[in-house]
């Protein structure tokens, strides 16, 4: 059986970004504790720095969208493949393109708990893009993103 291909939440630019920003703060907070006369509330900084970094971490490189051949997962949450509508959009809330794969036998319903069901998404890197379209075995219909200073 082939390992199932992985769709990451982030670009490589980004996660960069986040490893050294975390870095730098726990760097920071460790100097300041290691000269601080009570280094307790530091030590607690630092902590709850390398707890977060572990969380985001588990949730967007130790939890992707698995695309099967048989179909895609998260957590456990499993789609069939012929059940998949994957749409390509251009979220205005983070600014950026997005890949948006939703079950079609379960569009417009409710879980046990009465939420709706909510689509998975990923950003639309050249890699996500790419590897969903070899899954898919057909092109993406992929809109232009918008201008930065256009009015509507």
């Amino acid at each position: 059986m082939k390992l199932p291909v992985k769709l990451y939440d982030f670009s490589i630019r980004s996660a960069i970004m986040v490893i050294l920003a975390y870095l730098c703060l726990i760097g920071l907070f460790a100097g300041a504790g290691a000269g601080a006369e009570n280094p307790l509330p530091y030590i607690i900084i630092v902590a709850v720095l390398i707890v977060s970094f572990v969380v985001l971490f588990w949730y967007f490189v130790g939890n992707p969208i698995k695309l099967y051949e048989s179909g895609l997962l998260r957590g456990k949450l499993f789609v069939d493949k012929k059940n998949v509508i994957c749409t390509v959009y251009y979220n205005q809330r983070f600014r950026e393109m997005t890949i948006q794969l939703e079950d079609k036998s379960r569009r417009g319903t409710t879980n046990s708990k009465g939420k709706p069901y909510a689509p998975l998404s990923v950003q639309a890197t050249k890699q996500n893009v790419a590897k969903i379209q070899a899954w898919l075995g057909k092109p993406l219909e992929i809109p232009e993103k918008p201008h930065k200073f256009s009015r509507k």
